[in-house]
């Protein structure tokens, strides 16, 4: 009598599900025969792959284990006839991304591009299956016959006869995206760019600007006082979000440390019906690391040029022996000068989490952690007034090596997941973060052709930001009403956020030549210390969002998809800056928004070759803090997109191929208008519109090459502004082309065996400093200056593994190019200059 059982073991967000049925075999499934027996089956394209697979193993009563989360997208293909069974899980499996093992009695099924990791070297006497064969013959692969050993000698389509250590995957395993939309990232119809954890580490990427410079669409804008990278997208300022919940504040209050997540997901584009606040040109979100079977556990440590040092660990293990509860600790520890004279950082980072998952309808997570980031600041070097860069060494210091700011940060993230039953699931998150840093950050200003240059200096009492976040969404899904793949999700955001600068701005300001030296310009730093001069200045600022919104796809036919979504925000703001210890001396604004609903449409065609065509259209909206004359709150900033792409998933789920074209029009600029008893007053009357195109390619192209290859072109340009001479000029301090690419190629065999080379290039076109038309720049009492010059960097990579020992050398800026990138969006201020030619090498061990 056959018997039916079920099995869950789980873990993080993996849910382990093993199908057992009928009775345990005695031998390998492979002696037995059981999958040279013929079988009879039904399954139509739009069946789960979940139920095809209990289907197969119903008829053929052979165990099956498979994890629900990397099932839980993939398309099975059509079967409906009679077949070998080994033939008909291949032919199930074929153009789905999955792949399977056989250990014992049992058959694996698991992402295909673990075919080629280390981890298949820890299931003993395993075989490994690829099921990426595109052609229309895989059901008649030879079925294997055992050896005199027991185990299984076997062909495929696709015979993998050595596994290839490859060390990293450039494409995250994990593709789902946090867009709220129950779907892989191939799938959404809208640009997003994965940057993994396995690609920050084999680009040896340390900051936000660096990620950006190998994602397209995303631009280095620089590092403001010191505090932090920022980086914008398509044109305009990027949003933050973390595990999907954004922080009104903070982007750019600190560095983060990048060991602490699994990947950054770029979002591109108009993005508020997902995320509600959000600026025009999308946003980063920041996925943090959970605890799952495959997350490893290692120990590294880095040493590089100047005398920077780096050691990080990761334990990733289950609590008690229990498999459903795991936990995962990331500590860090970073420091090191600069190529920059006096300039130093140290950063301490503790990082912590607990995955649980009791089933597959069941999952949680708690992470949270701590960093100290301690950096001298040092704002740039400004340059001369016609754009000519400041004839100093490239080391050049304009500060003081006593002036440094303190950053200590605080943040949790927590989830939960529901599903009671495959119709309905349930998801719940809230976030927590505190910014707080204090210091004194020194800048210059106003370069003459002589070195004259103006010194001023910004003391911080405290600065920083507190951020909660909290969501609620459910998903209702149609397949088992009759409507494949579709669904509707109803979610709501609570977003708080204060932010604060308890600042002490001191009166006057120093003037000093560069060519006196650093040590000059250092002592006339000090000299603004004088408590004589202490000016006091505090500003705060508080914003309360609420967010409900509503997002379904159809599937009115095969392959075809339509997203439709809308969501009604409301925004509170308000702000208050006192300038001096006298209390009535303030002023006051506030911007409240309600009502502002925004909206999201898209079509999508899915071909069966793992091609998606799409359309969209997307908005978004920012509050604006300020007053219009007659203290009337100014109207948010706008955002509406339209977009027009493709997305190519390979049959083996190992690249991932992203074309898009789009317009971006941006409204409601505000401006300055006049100032009435000391009050500031502006009125919207700008708009731009950014078109562009950007493409990137990433992942495996085949066993040993890894590739991230991005393009983009983009055409800002004034469409509205009161000064009429500015309409139709470009946007300035936008560069207009980018280019990037990282590669490595490992050798799989011979005496080479586990050796990696590679390297990357990257092109940041020049930026204009003032407009084309002479009208246009005397009309901003502009003159004609040279742009910022653009600049194309090359980096190298070397490494060697073997067994599960890595050691890594990254060179930086192999040229030794000497190149800026613009901090302020004005020549008055400084730019940041380029590392010089560095290198890093980097011993790991994983356990």
């Amino acid at each position: 009598m056959t018997t039916h059982h079920i099995c869950f073991s789980t873990s993080g967000r993996l849910a382990a599900v093993a199908l057992t049925l009928g009775l345990a075999f005695a031998k390998p499934i492979w002696a037995a025969g059981p999958l040279e027996q013929t079988i009879s089956i039904d399954i139509s394209a739009g069946t789960s792959m979940e139920d095809a697979l209990l289907n197969w193993s119903r008829q053929t009563g052979v165990q099956i284990m498979m994890a629900t989360e990397t099932v839980k997208y993939a398309q099975v293909q059509a079967f409906h006839g009679s077949a070998p069974a080994g033939s008909v899980l291949m032919a199930l499996l074929r153009n789905s991304g999955l792949g399977y093992t056989i250990q014992g009695n049992t058959v694996h099924i698991v992402p295909e591009g673990a075919l080629f990791r280390s981890s298949l070297h820890e299931i003993p006497g395993s075989d490994a299956h690829s099921m990426s064969a595109s052609d229309e013959n895989a059901s008649s692969v030879n079925t294997p016959s055992p050896d005199d050993t027991g185990q299984s000698n076997t062909t495929t389509a696709e015979p993998v006869s050595e596994v290839v250590e490859t060390g990293y995957n450039f494409l995250s395993a994990d593709t789902s995206g946090t867009t709220n939309l129950p779907i892989p990232i191939e799938k959404v119809p809208q640009s997003i760019s994965i940057v993994s954890d396995d690609f920050i580490k084999a680009a040896d990427l340390k900051t936000l600007s660096e990620i950006a410079e190998y994602t397209p669409g995303a631009v280095n804008a620089g590092n403001d006082l010191g505090l932090g990278t920022i980086i914008k997208l398509r044109g305009f300022g990027a949003g933050q979000a973390i595990d999907g919940l954004t922080t009104n504040s903070g982007v750019s209050l600190f560095e983060p440390d990048y060991a602490i997540y699994d990947r950054l997901e770029v979002v591109k584009g108009p993005t508020s019906v997902v995320y509600g606040v959000s600026n025009p040109g999308g946003l980063v979100n920041f996925v943090t690391k959970s605890a799952t079977p495959r997350t490893p556990s290692y120990f590294s440590a880095q040493f590089g040029s100047w005398d920077t040092y780096r050691i990080d660990g990761q334990l990733a293990t289950p609590v008690f022996s229990f498999d459903s509860l795991r936990a995962i600790a990331v500590v860090v520890q970073d420091h090191g000068n600069s190529f920059t004279d006096h300039v130093s950082h140290t950063k301490t980072t503790l990082y912590g989490g607990l995955n649980f998952s009791s089933d597959e309808s069941l999952s949680a997570y708690l992470h949270g952690g701590y960093e100290r980031f301690v950096r001298t600041t040092f704002d740039g070097i400004p340059t001369e007034a016609d754009g000519s860069a400041a004839p100093v060494a490239r080391s050049f210091f304009i500060g003081n090596s006593n002036m440094a700011l303190t950053s200590p940060i605080y943040h949790l993230e927590s989830g939960l997941t529901w599903r009671p039953t495959n119709i309905v699931d349930v998801s719940v998150k809230a976030n927590y973060q505190h910014i707080d840093t204090t210091g004194i950050s020194p800048y210059a200003s106003g370069l003459t052709q002589t070195g004259e240059v103006n010194l001023g200096i910004e003391t911080f009492a405290a600065q920083g930001a507190t951020n909660y976040g909290l969501s609620a969404s459910s998903t209702i899904h149609f397949d088992e009403l009759g409507l494949n793949n579709s669904f509707v999700t109803f979610s709501g955001v609570r977003l708080i956020s204060s932010s604060y600068y308890r600042e002490m701005y001191y009166g006057g300001s120093a003037t000093a030549n560069i060519f006196d030296g650093e040590a000059a310009l250092a002592s006339a730093f000090e000299s603004l210390l004088m408590p004589s001069d202490l000016s006091p200045y505090d500003y705060s600022q508080h914003a309360a969002t609420t967010v409900l919104s509503m997002q379904s796809i159809l599937q009115p036919i095969e392959h075809l998809s339509l997203l439709m979504g809308a969501s009604d925000s409301k925004a509170d703001e308000a702000n208050r800056t006192n300038f001096t210890t006298v209390p009535s001396d303030e002023t006051f604004s506030r911007a409240e928004t309600s009502g502002r609903v925004s909206y999201r449409a898209g079509l999508t065609y899915g071909s069966s070759t793992g091609t998606n065509a799409y359309v969209s259209f997307s908005q978004s909206f920012v509050p604006q803090l300020g007053l219009s004359l007659g203290n009337v709150p100014l109207e948010p900033l706008t955002g509406t997109q339209y977009e027009v792409g493709v997305k190519y998933r390979s049959p083996g789920s190992h690249l991932l191929l992203t074309g898009a074209l789009f317009e971006i029009k941006q409204q409601n600029l505000a401006e300055y208008a006049a100032t009435v008893n000391d009050v500031d007053y502006s009125e919207t009357v700008g708009a731009v519109t950014n078109k562009g195109i950007e493409l990137q390619a990433l992942g495996q192209i085949s066993d040993s090459w890894q590739i991230n290859i991005g393009a983009s072109y983009l055409d800002p340009k004034i469409v509205d502004d009161k000064v009429t001479q500015l309409v139709g000029q470009t946007q300035l301090y936008l560069p207009r082309q980018t280019y990037s690419s990282f590669t490595t190629y490992t050798i799989g065999k011979g005496i080479l065996h586990g050796l990696t080379i590679g390297g990357g290039a990257r092109y940041i076109g020049s930026e204009m400093t003032s407009y084309s038309s002479p009208a246009a720049n005397a009309a901003e009492g502009l003159s004609p200056t040279r742009n910022i010059a653009g600049y194309f960097v090359v980096d190298g990579t070397l490494s060697y593994t073997v067994e599960k020992w890595l050691l890594q050398l990254n060179a930086h800026n192999l040229l030794n190019r000497r190149y800026y990138v613009n901090n302020y969006g004005t020549l008055f201020y400084g730019n940041t200059v380029g590392e010089p030619l560095n290198v890093a090498l980097t011993v790991r061990r994983e356990f």
